[in-house]
């Protein structure tokens, strides 16, 4: 996959690493009602950024998720694991999953269609 990040530029069908598989699950606001999707052929990347802080450096935990098209219904907040996930349908259960007590699981911080000649031809978030 080729990805130009500073100008958004996406060739199409150059989404060759977009082989993995997974679950996002979201929380509705208005009525609290919990969905999951499971998504297949997309890209799941994990790694960590250093930035510098007045301390010295900082590192974090980083996630890129890819999924190509643009039938993806995927928000900020949104909670992604790698691969088919377990079933969360109560308020507790989502309470309870947070990456500090679920392994791999990743809050989504943002969410972006990314577009080229005018249509979306993935949806890029990070988390």
């Amino acid at each position: 996959m080729v990805i130009i990040r500073n100008s958004r530029l996406v060739f199409p069908g150059a989404y060759a690493l977009c082989t993995q598989t997974v679950t996002v699950y979201h929380k509705a606001k208005e009525t609290g009602e919990i969905t999951q999707h499971t998504y297949k052929g997309v890209y799941f990347g994990r790694g960590k950024t250093q930035s510098t802080v007045k301390e010295g450096t900082r590192e974090e935990s980083s996630t890129l998720l890819i999924i190509p098209g643009d039938a993806a219904q995927i928000f900020p907040g949104d909670k992604v694991i790698e691969g088919e996930g377990t079933r969360i349908s109560t308020a507790e259960a989502w309470a309870r999953a947070i990456p500090s007590t679920t392994p791999g699981l990743v809050v989504l911080r943002s969410v972006h269609p990314v577009k080229y000649q005018d249509k979306v031809v993935h949806i890029e978030a990070e988390g």
